[in-house]
């Protein structure tokens, strides 16, 4: 039989963003007739976000195209990480057939990463109105202090301040994505070092430092972080906070109240957390073997989500384990499905990269292409970056780090070189400067100071950003689903790579970089990747004319200067706006909230729906319950002008409706920050009033019990889960021995195990297959069940209970209703093997007190059914028409559980079981099970049987 071909090939690994769609394909053999399906994990795009630890997964149907090909288009609509798998399924076969190879790994990243992920790195220490001069005012003085051992802290920049240089870092750089190196308090005395102490010594990870607010009586220093935040989102930008996660500092919060979770020496010590041969002294290193480590740190990030984060810079996040990673960012997605998480690798080992990206929930990770400097080693790193940046998630080219000197200490040149390397080789844009970088800031950062960022300064790169910046924006060889190859030919000291657009090949680019500040260089590519000719230069907007050399394409270019060839001007039909390029995930059922005039109402969701808040204005909503976080969303332009946003507030399951508190944050226009409520509404079958209930009901709640009753004083008190028993007073029969008056019932059919035979294997009619129960009158009950068939389809069993109406008389129902002919084939059997007693429903069945002798001895079977008339009890029988008793009289003899032996507790009594019952159960049929007193049983509706009230 001819392999089957599946496209994407098994085992691949695939990146895309939310609102994309992926095309999978099956080549099946094609004298084979039959269906082909993809099982997978991606949610329907209609259902709510699934919660990234718990993948529920699904067969969708593929469409034949008559030539022996399936395809389908699987719409992605959440973020997350998900896997697929194409199946063919001959006819007459319910054995699937499956391509040779893994499972392919689809990486779905949130819609907002598509392109121009830019980020300006920001040390707050840094932004004071006077460029940070004052740190720096009176150096002998503060030395002096220091001998002394006096604490002398400077000024430091605040909040506010960077707040004051937005529209210059967004508005005109055209950054997107405000990181701000850690905020939370540093030591000011114990175990401090340097001027200010670390930003990576935390002593408290929910709290920011309150050096960086300025006094204000109305206004904490949270709040004013909160306004920053506040204000990076009213410009369309997103903020991400830099959260040293391996370690904190000394004394911190979690070292004082946990000194547990660190990890010690032997002699005792606590240990401090180092890389490239040097030990970082100032901190103190977490223990992540313990888990409750990982959920004190989820629960970190969960706090500054809540509070206006939109993605995390996780320092020396290799050094963190990776089931720790996934366990922390499987608690942040369940609420925040849209955070990014960004790997601060450097001084790890690729592999753990490469695993935290592909695997444990991590989304980006820090570039390496700022430490290779010349041709050989550009080449070298790129040729495996470039590859996991498309399948993995982006590697972030910063053009500098907080850790290195500055660019242009080396000079000008080189600082505007490595700025457009950086930005122009990205993957979606995700390219990062640290504040300074556009001012030409010589001055290495020192994270123990506050260094002046030269802002301002006449000589400077900020027109070249905000054009790098514009072109990440606009221009889709820069955004998700471009590929990037290097192309570089000859022997320059240049590197070249052409950006490709799927199905648009004029808007491919072409990147060329002389690497040399010092002369120029001709840069080669194959002529036919790029074709000589005029080309317009995106970065200096002007015309170059490209040449050729035999099979190459050649360009000449100045010392240290980059270029982003397109094949001709704008504007060009790829061209988009910013926003253009940031699709929205799929539609979803959902109620509309509006802002502000639902604001003094209460909006009631339906189970399954999600909320669509709309309004004039750019806003953010969180929605809390019991004031921890479950759903936020930033808000987006809506084709008529509005701007909306949707909720899926995952909250768990509950018979009540659960009342969130919704806080919405308008950014622009008068609209106030305002506190809402809105209120989910329990599914139908969790309900306080539901009759009915359903199988997660069933699964997650003990208890449950049916009574029914009728009007001869017979009573049945039985379990929503088939099978089980839990009192004494349990019981599918006990019937009334009085007919005047009311008296102690007597126990007769207490339960009823049932099993569906099936070509030698017997499915039980338990918990396992059982899908609900529910009362239907106040002397009938009913139990469904589904056993699995083929194709997905299942055999739907039903069992309902029903008491007569006037007499002791139990009729037990058994019916068939397949989702579709054949689900399992006839000839399928019911087995059922009744458990009886003899006894005043007060006192339960004891073992070797005489039953063993009397119930055996009482016992008079028929061909369908039984006879039972122990001494000093009503003589009661059972009976099933077309069925086959096989009489095995056994004893079920209940065993204490081993908490309640401990409490010197008893099971609840002893069960006989006087044999089974066997009868063929067609689709369609129904068959019954009469118990009850014997002349009733007998004759099922007789005279007797039938007292009136009176």
């Amino acid at each position: 039989m001819p392999a089957l071909a599946q496209s994407p090939s098994p085992g691949a690994r695939i990146l895309k963003c939310a609102g994309d769609t992926l095309a999978v394909a099956l080549d099946a053999p094609r004298f084979t007739p039959g269906r082909a399906f993809v099982r997978t994990s991606i949610p329907e795009p209609a259902a709510p976000p699934p919660p990234p630890d718990a993948p529920l997964w699904r067969d969708v149907e593929l469409t034949p195209s008559g030539d022996g090909t399936f395809s389908a288009s699987l719409p992605l609509a959440h973020p997350g990480s998900f896997s697929l798998k194409a199946f063919f399924l001959p006819d007459g076969s319910d054995e699937p057939l499956w391509p040779d190879g893994g499972d392919v790994a689809v990486k779905v990243a949130p819609a907002w990463t598509r392109a121009a992920c830019s980020i300006y790195t920001a040390f707050v220490r840094q932004f004071s109105p006077d460029d940070g001069r004052a740190a720096d005012a009176h150096p002998a003085e503060a030395a002096a202090l220091d001998a002394a051992g006096w604490s002398a802290i400077p000024p430091s920049g605040t909040f506010r301040e960077l707040a004051r240089r937005l529209d210059h870092i967004i508005g005109t750089l055209g950054f997107r994505i405000i990181q701000l190196l850690p905020i939370h308090p540093v030591p000011t005395t114990y175990a401090r070092m340097g001027r200010f102490g670390s930003p990576f010594a935390s002593r408290d990870y929910f709290d920011v430092d309150p050096a960086l607010a300025e006094f204000d009586k109305s206004a904490t220093p949270l709040d004013q972080f909160t306004e920053l935040a506040d204000a990076i989102h009213a410009r369309g930008a997103r903020l991400f906070l830099d959260i040293p996660a391996n370690h904190t500092g000394w004394a911190s919060t979690f070292q004082t109240h946990h000194p547990e979770w660190f990890r010690r020496a032997p002699s005792g010590e606590f240990l401090s957390p180092g890389a490239w041969g040097v030990t970082w002294e100032d901190l103190v290193e977490l223990d992540f073997s313990r888990p409750e480590v990982a959920d004190a740190m989820a629960e970190v990030f969960l706090f500054w989500c809540a509070r206006g984060a939109d993605g995390f810079r996780c320092d020396a996040g290799y050094k963190v384990p990776a089931a720790a990673w996934e366990r922390i960012s499987a608690r942040v997605r369940a609420v925040f499905p849209d955070v990014v998480f960004m790997l601060e690798g450097l001084g790890g080992e690729l592999h753990v990269t490469d695993d935290l990206l592909a695997h444990r929930g991590l989304d980006w990770a820090y570039s390496e292409l700022f430490q290779q400097y010349d041709r050989g080693g550009v080449e070298w790193y790129l040729d495996g970056a470039l590859r996991r940046s498309a399948e993995i998630g982006p590697l972030v080219n910063f053009a500098e780090t907080h850790d290195n000197d500055r660019l242009a200490a080396r000079g000008e040149p080189w600082a505007r070189l490595r700025t457009m390397l950086a930005a122009l080789l990205s993957q979606q844009g995700a390219f990062g400067i640290t504040a300074g970088v556009e001012w030409f800031c010589r001055e290495k950062i020192d994270v123990h100071g506050a260094n002046p960022l030269n802002w301002g300064a006449a000589s400077n790169q900020v027109a070249l950003i905000a054009r790098l910046n514009e072109i990440l924006a606009t221009h889709p060889a820069f955004a998700a689903g471009a590929s990037i190859r290097l192309v570089t030919r000859g022997g320059a000291n240049a590197v070249a790579a052409i950006r490709k657009v799927p199905g648009a090949p004029e808007c491919d680019c072409l990147v060329a970089a002389n690497l040399d500040c010092g002369r120029p260089a001709t840069v080669e590519w194959p002529a036919d990747v790029f074709s000589p000719g005029a080309a317009f230069d995106l970065v200096s907007q002007k015309p170059l004319p490209v040449a050729s050399a035999g099979a190459n394409a050649v360009l000449t270019l100045p010392p240290g200067a980059a270029v982003a060839l397109a094949k001709s001007a704008p504007p060009l039909s790829c061209l988009r706006s910013p926003s253009s390029c940031l699709r929205s995930p799929l539609d979803c059922a959902s109620t509309r909230f509006r802002f502000p005039a639902d604001s003094h109402r209460t909006v009631m969701v339906p189970p399954g729906y999600s909320l669509s808040i709309v309004a004039a204005a750019p806003f953010r909503a969180l929605a809390s319950l019991s004031n921890a976080p479950v759903a936020i969303a930033t808000s987006r332009p809506s084709r008529q002008g509005s701007h909306c946003a949707i909720i899926h507030p995952r909250t768990r399951r509950a018979c009540e409706p659960q009342t969130l508190d919704l806080e919405i944050r308008c950014f622009g226009g008068a609209l106030p920050r305002t506190k809402s409520r809105v209120m989910l509404l329990p599914a139908a079958e969790d309900a306080a009033v539901a009759l009915e209930a359903g199988r997660n009901r069933l699964l997650s709640r003990d208890g449950l019990q049916l009574n029914l009753a009728n009007r001869r004083g017979a009573a049945a008190q039985v379990r929503a889960r088939w099978g089980e028993l839990a009192s004494q007073y349990d019981a599918l029969l006990a019937l009334n021995p009085d007919p005047a008056v009311p008296a102690a019932r007597q126990v007769f059919f207490t339960r009823c195990r049932a099993w569906l035979r099936f070509r030698g294997h017997s499915y039980a009619l338990d918990s396992s297959t059982q899908t609900s129960a529910a009362p239907l009158s106040p002397r009938s009950a009913r139990w469904r069940f589904a056993i699995p068939g083929r194709d997905g389809l299942a055999s739907r069993i039903e069992i309902s209970l029903e008491l007569a109406d006037h007499a002791n008389l139990a009729t037990l129902r058994f019916s068939r209703r397949d989702d579709a002919a054949g689900a399992l084939d006839d000839p399928a059997s019911l087995v059922l093997r009744p458990d009886i007693e003899a006894r005043d429903f007060h006192s339960p069945t004891r073992a070797y007190t005489g039953p063993e002798q009397d119930f055996p001895a009482s016992l008079h079977p028929s061909s369908n059914g039984f006879r039972f008339a122990p001494p000093g009890r009503v003589p009661c029988a059972m009976s099933m028409p077309g069925a086959t008793f096989h009489c095995e009289p056994e004893w079920h003899y209940c065993v204490p559980h081993p908490v309640e032996a401990r409490r010197g507790l008893e099971p609840d009594g002893d069960l006989f079981s006087p044999g089974w019952f066997s009868i063929p159960l067609a689709n369609g049929a129904t068959a019954a099970l009469i118990a009850g007193e014997e002349h009733c049983v007998a004759t099922p509706s007789p005279p007797s049987c039938l007292r009136s009230p009176a």
